[in-house]
């Protein structure tokens, strides 16, 4: 029998690009941690403008709005673990005292004899909030990433 079989296969350069593509996946990620951030930095500063917009004995206001201002969400970075962005307070007040320090006492609240603050937690809540949205956005962007590569 001299019968020769062929088959001809088309698009492996495609396949190949999406595979290469695929390899390196820092790149994608790091754009979906960095449009999914912003979502987590406004659901913190909301929180935080409404657990520390309260009134003092005297009837001013407590909150100056610096904390709630002064919330950023840093650049994706990749460590050991993989791919992240940290929403959290900068910087100092007025006064000189870490903005980081105010979200702390906010969150835990402070026990002494003369002052007792009670606890007002924004962090976890704030998470709550927007992880299915992060989530959602995180899928779209890595989508679209390899929608790219085709």
């Amino acid at each position: 029998c001299d019968s020769v079989a062929r088959a001809r296969v088309e698009g492996f350069d495609d396949l190949q690009k999406v595979l290469r593509g695929l390899m390196e996946p820092e790149g994608m990620a790091i754009k979906a941690v960095n449009e999914a951030a912003p979502l987590l930095e406004k659901s913190l500063r909301k929180n935080v403008k409404a657990a520390a917009n309260r009134t003092r004995k005297n009837g001013k206001p407590y909150s100056t709005g610096a904390l709630e201002k002064s919330i950023i969400a840093t650049p994706a970075k990749k460590n050991q673990y993989g791919v992240f962005s940290v929403v959290k307070p900068n910087g100092v007040d007025e006064r000189g005292m870490s903005n980081s320090y105010k979200l702390n006492i906010l969150e835990h609240g402070t026990h002494s004899f003369k002052n007792n603050q009670e606890p007002r937690p924004v962090l976890q809540k704030s998470v709550n909030e927007v992880r299915q949205e992060c989530e959602q956005k995180v899928q779209e962007a890595i989508n679209d990433a390899v929608n790219k590569l085709w």
